[in-house]
């Protein structure tokens, strides 16, 4: 077993990984564990990021002898990451989106903003041919109203970026793509 914790100036966030024989790691306690009372707590752990280390990058990318597109990984805001931090997965938040939806939107934001400086120093390191936009169940795990709210602003504002600077996109989402890609 394997615990974490957080100090933060609005109180302390623990989480809890069980490694079980021959299993995944399972995360047996997250970090939020309810969601307007660790609100506070959260917003302590969104850091813009200042740099952009690309050393283990390279010597993957030397493996390919410029034979294969080297890519990186950008996951957008929704559901399909929070779940992750949140006890209980999904359905606190969707409780959260019916009673407090300004918390829900506050953190796209913050995700919103820490996703695009990270785009911003991909693009800047020139070592990536292609950025991958990786959500399971970007659909499936929430709904399409819930996409068109909180991924799908981001999607389209990493994609430009990266349009603008000649850099392909690819976006990944298993489940119901085929709103995704309507």
């Amino acid at each position: 077993m394997q615990r974490r914790c957080i100090t933060t100036p609005s109180g302390v966030l623990t989480s809890e990984t069980t490694f079980f024989l021959a299993d995944s790691p399972t995360p047996t306690e997250k970090l939020i564990k309810d969601l307007r009372e660790d609100f506070a707590k959260l917003r302590h752990l969104w850091r813009m990021p200042t740099g952009y280390t690309t050393e283990s990058a390279a010597i993957q990318k030397k493996t390919l002898n410029g034979e294969y597109a080297f890519g990186t990984q950008i996951c957008p805001p929704g559901f399909q990451n929070w779940m992750n931090l949140v006890q209980g997965g999904i359905e606190p938040l969707v409780i959260a989106e019916y009673e407090y939806p300004e918390l829900l939107e506050e953190w796209r934001e913050a995700d919103e903003s820490i996703l695009m400086r990270q785009c911003e120093m991909i693009i800047d390191s020139g070592m990536f041919d292609y950025v991958l936009l990786g959500a399971s169940g970007l659909v499936t795990l929430a709904s399409p109203k819930l996409f068109d709210k909180y991924a799908f602003p981001t999607i389209q504002k990493i994609t430009r970026l990266c349009r603008q600077a000649g850099m392909p996109t690819m976006l990944h989402s298993c489940g119901k793509e085929q709103y995704v890609i309507e």
